[in-house]
């Protein structure tokens, strides 16, 4: 009996190493994703700066070749129509485009009395 014991006793000690084991081998892999995971979630922030700087450069450096406009919307106004007047030759959509990147904001909400600064050529 005592040698039935220790075998069984050998076997659950061989099984417990094996788990001990596969657990250890959980562990890192799980350890390991998180750092992968984590230096790429800090290279897409730092790629997003570059990139979002580029942006601000080409934004600047299109606008240099058009003067500033102060407009105040009336009522009926839209700004389509406010650029088309300003820029007849030009892409609408991309001017309108540049003065929202200049202003900071979308202009979503402008109503009649606001102020918004278009782009004359």
């Amino acid at each position: 009996m005592q040698n039935t014991v220790r075998v069984e006793n050998g076997l659950d000690f061989i099984k417990r190493k094996k788990a001990i084991k596969k657990r250890k081998k959980m562990v890192t892999k799980v350890v390991l994703s998180l750092m992968i995971f984590s230096l790429c979630i800090g290279v897409g922030a730092k790629l997003t700066k570059v990139i979002a700087h580029a942006g601000e450069v080409k934004v600047e450096k299109q606008l240099t070749n058009y003067e500033k406009v102060e407009v105040v919307i009336n009522k009926g106004d839209t700004l389509w129509s406010l650029q088309e007047k300003l820029t007849p030759n030009a892409d609408i959509r991309e001017m309108l485009y540049l003065a929202e990147k200049n202003a900071g904001h979308n202009f979503t909400n402008v109503k009649a009395g606001d102020v918004v600064t278009l782009f004359k050529k």
